[in-house]
């Protein structure tokens, strides 16, 4: 399922022997097990631009939109640069302050 070029599916989980401790650099990521996830705000972050690693941590508030809300924002038959369509299985988030969808590395 993972396609490299598109991006679609760039999520592993692992499954461990034994309990990691919490620490600064080891902290858990919170999934979704349902399909309501729509209106919830989220605190996204990032410590690397795309110019390269940065030692200032980017952060931006989203809500999460469902995907007939997310469609809206574009325009009709809609595809990235990478030739990729919105697809019903993906996370849809919208930057209240920017007004914008927030996309790949653009935070």
């Amino acid at each position: 399922m993972y396609d490299a070029m598109l991006k679609y599916y760039d999520i592993g989980l692992l499954k461990l022997e034994t309990n990691l401790n919490i620490q600064s650099n080891v902290l858990p990521a919170c999934l979704w097990l349902d399909d309501e996830k729509s209106n919830a705000k989220l605190m996204i972050t990032r410590w690397n631009n795309r110019k390269g690693p940065s030692s200032i941590m980017k952060q931006a508030e989203i809500i999460v939109k469902d995907f007939e809300s997310c469609v809206s924002f574009f325009p009709p038959n809609f595809v990235t640069a990478r030739n990729a369509s919105l697809l019903e299985h993906q996370m849809c988030i919208l930057n209240e302050m920017e007004d914008a969808t927030v996309c790949m590395n653009t935070l």
